[in-house]
């Protein structure tokens, strides 16, 4: 599959969760939208999760796009449960997945 524009991303509900680490390089989709699409001040994200199992439940049972470590997907990848949508989180300075 092709991976899908940002405003395609975009379109989608976003499902979010809270990184207990504080870290400021998790993955978001504020951090994402900046890389993707700069000139868009604000991201509208549809539910947010206490905890990233929750969120991947949600994007496996079709609710919505989540960012994800391809680690801790990759089996739902091969069997094609969830689907890579964008390439954004392989540019330098990004980390994790979608």
């Amino acid at each position: 599959m092709e991976v899908m524009s940002p405003d395609q991303v975009l379109a989608l509900p976003l499902l979010q969760y809270r990184w207990k680490s504080g870290a400021t390089n998790a993955p978001s989709w504020e951090r994402w939208q900046a890389q993707a699409r700069p000139e868009i001040s604000q991201v509208h994200i549809s539910q947010t999760f206490s905890e990233e199992v929750h969120a991947l439940d949600a994007a496996l049972a079709g609710q919505g796009a989540v960012l994800a470590s391809e680690l801790l997907v990759s089996d739902q990848l091969k069997a094609r449960a969830l689907i890579q949508l964008s390439d954004i989180l392989n540019r330098p300075g990004f980390t994790g997945d979608l």
